[in-house]
């Protein structure tokens, strides 16, 4: 699921969780893009860094709980973000293999579908956009988030944006970015109300889930 990865992470532990299969579990995201990213390539190499998050879930205990149910989606297109063979770079044997494609349809779908899945996931638990204070979406680039705050309606920092201090984790921007947003570190994105993750990755897998802080 690659960018979707954390997502997809907190998805298969609140359903370990809540079918009583466990009892705790620690879900991270994270990824060390330098490894698999050409600095040969000036159009990849300034979008990636490396980076990790984590979040321990239980049915007890302090934190935000999830509200209704994650919801996951896959679809498949090569194009806008693949590997040539496999490996990373390493300093006997350099072998930077990430290709990324832009472009206007990319944004359009990305934001789409991660407004999509947000919305099924608030649905899910029988919430609404009106009820939501905080927006973590994947750190793709600032077009796209700048474009998903524009679709929801959403005022100055409630769909967070860090991309200018660490670039693209992959799948550690949802999870560093929770944690900003949990400590009071996102200027706008508060914990008064709902929060949305929402994320879309590679192959245009995507998924979302909703946390209430107050639970």
């Amino acid at each position: 699921a690659a960018c979707a990865g954390f997502v997809y992470a907190m998805a298969q532990g609140w359903a370990s969780v809540s079918t009583g299969m466990v009892g705790n579990t620690l879900v991270i995201g994270g990824d060390v893009m330098s490894r698999i990213t050409s600095y040969a390539d000036p159009k990849t190499a300034v979008l990636f860094g490396d980076g990790a998050g984590a979040v321990v879930l239980g049915t007890d205990g302090p934190g935000p709980a999830i509200v209704g149910r994650p919801v996951l989606s896959g679809s498949y297109a090569r194009d806008p973000l693949f590997l040539v063979g496999q490996g990373w770079e390493t300093a006997e044997e350099p072998s930077p293999k990430l290709h990324m494609l832009g472009g206007p349809s990319i944004l359009r779908r990305a934001v789409g579908h991660m407004t999509q899945m947000g919305t099924e996931a608030l649905a899910s638990g029988e919430r609404t956009w009106s009820q939501v204070s905080a927006v973590i979406p994947h750190q793709a680039n600032q077009r796209i988030t700048q474009a998903l705050a524009k679709k929801l309606d959403m005022r100055a920092g409630q769909v967070v944006d860090n991309i200018a201090r660490y670039g693209n984790l992959s799948a550690g921007t949802v999870s560093v970015a929770l944690d900003e947003v949990l400590r009071g570190g996102i200027d706008g994105a508060s914990t008064d109300g709902l929060i949305v993750l929402s994320a879309v990755g590679g192959g245009y897998a995507t998924g979302a889930l909703v946390l209430d802080p107050a639970a």
